[in-house]
């Protein structure tokens, strides 16, 4: 048994639209089609070296710039976007 919950807004969203949105607990949107999914990362199981590495580096700069991430991901043989 699918409920459907609608949530009317009042409030008008950019350039006068009406932004109020209809939502199902089926998987189903108001218009009878398949919601998509997101995609989640796996989780990235380090290595003690990858570890050891980037405990050095936060412990430099916390938030490293591109430069850094780019080094880092040479340097522990992982993507630069899960260096974070």
């Amino acid at each position: 048994m699918a409920r459907n919950w609608k949530v009317r807004g009042s409030a008008r969203g950019r350039g006068g639209v009406d932004s109020s949105k209809d939502f199902t607990i089926d998987g189903l949107n108001s218009y009878g089609k398949k919601k998509k999914k997101k995609r989640r990362h796996s989780r990235t199981i380090f290595t003690s070296y990858q570890l050891d590495e980037l405990e050095k580096a936060f412990k430099e700069a916390h938030y490293p710039d591109v430069y850094a991430r780019e080094m880092l991901s040479l340097k522990t043989d992982l993507p630069e976007d899960r260096i974070q």
